[in-house]
């Protein structure tokens, strides 16, 4: 008698955990970026791409809450939400709210804080945070953790002794969290911004390097790293003692680097010396005339020789003599070169400036 064949068993893939090479690529074309500053924009290729992770770290007092609350303002004229995450409570100086046409009743802009009989730890606000970057109602949402240097975990709120010698495992949640949001905010196109202090190492073995607070591993999450180690300086470009002469400032000039750009590197490769310089206005905001007409300077639009500033644009074909004039005839036409910079890194580098948030289909 002729024995049974053994069926042989087929193993059954989930064909929704794969795609194609062209699907991932398609997924990668026509980014919708936010800008920065004009400086900052050329170095980043356009801006700072949907579903992206950036870190800004540097010492105190360069501009680090400044240079976010930019970003935000940005976000929020292209229709997005912005969640902002106060962990510090300091977002109360009205200085930080006076960005050119940023609206403190505009209803995306969302402060998330600790308030009276409620101090928010870390674990809640990471909760929370995550849960928002699910959700279709926050497709292309920005969120800003400032900081990552102050966020305090349940365990130290909820133990009553105060000690020196506390163990702190801030720099393990805040790790924690940025793997897990590093996963989800590509899938809704969301993007995080991270703030977080450089500060002196005081141990033996520290020989007074700035290290950052709140956790070493922090970088290798992000996809971009903004980073300061100066001191400040005023708009002419001369160290300040914010202490002595803060009264008399207009504003200030970051000398940012840019260590990790994970994103755009092929773009952006420079010199090692070379800085990304951001001038910030105080109540103003960015300063946006004097860092767009050096990167007209730079991608050849405009020709300096001597005192005189030659524009070759297709509509600003003038010659003028001085910087104040150049940096004048910028602001008249400012809308028109903002377009122009934008088509630039359109066409160089595929990118896109008009955010669309998709209708969020209501549940019958």
């Amino acid at each position: 008698m002729a024995k049974a064949k053994k069926t042989e068993k087929k193993s059954i893939l989930n064909e929704s955990l794969f795609t194609s090479a062209y699907e991932a690529m398609n997924e990668c074309q026509n980014l919708n970026v936010i800008p920065v500053s004009p400086s900052v924009d050329y170095r980043l290729g356009g801006g700072i791409p949907e579903g992206s992770f950036v870190l800004i770290r540097s010492r105190q007092k360069v501009g680090k809450t400044s240079c976010s609350m930019q970003i935000a303002q940005n976000a929020l004229a292209q229709g997005r939400i912005v969640v902002f995450v106060d962990a510090e409570r300091r977002l109360t100086a009205s200085k930080y709210f006076q960005v050119e046409g940023f609206d403190i009743k505009n209803p995306n802009f969302k402060i998330m804080r600790s308030k009276k009989g409620k101090v928010l730890s870390g674990e809640e606000i990471y909760e929370e945070v995550i849960k928002m970057m699910k959700m279709p109602e926050y497709y292309g949402a920005v969120f800003i953790i400032d900081s990552f240097s102050r966020i305090i975990p349940k365990a130290t709120i909820d133990d009553s002794e105060v000690r020196g010698d506390r163990r702190d495992t801030a720099p393990k949640l805040n790790e924690d969290f940025c793997k897990k949001a590093g996963n989800i905010l590509r899938i809704n196109n969301c993007i995080l911004i991270g703030i977080q202090h450089l500060m002196v190492d005081t141990s033996p073995m520290g020989m007074g390097r700035l290290v950052p607070k709140g956790g070493n591993g922090l970088e290798y999450d992000a996809d971009i790293v903004l980073e300061s180690k100066h001191r400040q300086i005023n708009l002419e470009g001369e160290s300040i003692a914010l202490a002595k002469d803060e009264e008399e400032l207009d504003g200030q000039m970051v000398r940012w680097d840019i260590p990790y750009n994970k994103l755009l590197a092929p773009y952006v490769a420079k010199e090692n010396d070379q800085k990304v310089l951001n001038y910030y206005k105080f109540g103003e905001g960015c300063w946006w005339a004097k860092e767009a007409l050096d990167v007209l300077k730079m991608i050849g639009l405009v020709v300096q020789g001597g005192a005189y500033y030659t524009f070759m644009t297709e509509k600003i074909t003038d010659k003028v003599q001085g910087n104040q004039k150049a940096l004048d005839l910028v602001q008249e036409n400012k809308e028109n070169l903002k377009d122009l910079l934008n088509n630039y890194y359109t066409e160089t580098y595929g990118v896109m400036f008009r955010f669309t948030k998709p209708e969020v289909e209501e549940d019958e």
